[in-house]
């Protein structure tokens, strides 16, 4: 991901770069809260 947000700031420079530092957390989506409440089994992804 870092290197395709380095591709599209190079097409548009416009973007500030805040827009292309790309945390860790954000490359897994957040586990909808039902989805654990109803499995214990289940855990919230790192981050969210």
């Amino acid at each position: 991901m870092q290197q395709h947000a380095t591709d599209v700031k190079d097409i548009q420079p416009h973007f500030t770069e805040p827009v292309y530092n790309i945390e860790e957390y954000k490359l897994l989506y957040p586990i909808p809260e039902r989805e654990w409440t109803l499995n214990a089994d289940v855990t919230q992804n790192p981050g969210w």
